[in-house]
C-alpha cells in the first residue's frame, strides 16, 4: 500500500501552521476590486482582511485553476509514488 498525500483547495481555509510535508493546497485564485490574487506572484489575503474588504464595499470574483495548473500539481504528487486523498469545494457550488 502506497502511502497517502492530502491535498485540499485554498476555499479550505487552512492555516498554515497545520501544514505537513504530505498535504497541500490548490491555489484558487480570486480578483479584489480588480486585483488579482492568486497565491503565487501575489499572496492571498489574510481572512480576515478579505471579509473585512467585502463588509466595505469590494467586490470579488472567483475562477476556477487552469486545467495544465491541475494536473501539474497532482503529477507532481504522484510521480513521488504517493496515492492522494483530495478533499474538495463541492462541484454543485463551483466548476
Amino acid at each position: 500500500m502506497n502511502m497517502y498525500f492530502i491535498t485540499t483547495d485554498s476555499t479550505a481555509d487552512f492555516p498554515k501552521e497545520f501544514y505537513e510535508s504530505e498535504f497541500d493546497v490548490v491555489k484558487m485564485s480570486f480578483v479584489l476590486d480588480g486585483e488579482l490574487y492568486d497565491g503565487y506572484e501575489k499572496e492571498f489575503l489574510p481572512s480576515q482582511e478579505f471579509y473585512s474588504a467585502i463588509a466595505n464595499g469590494k467586490v470579488a470574483t472567483t475562477s476556477m485553476p487552469s486545467v495544465g495548473l491541475i494536473e501539474e500539481f497532482f503529477e507532481n504528487i504522484c510521480s513521488k509514488g504517493f496515492d492522494i486523498l483530495h478533499v474538495s469545494f463541492s462541484s454543485a457550488l463551483s466548476s
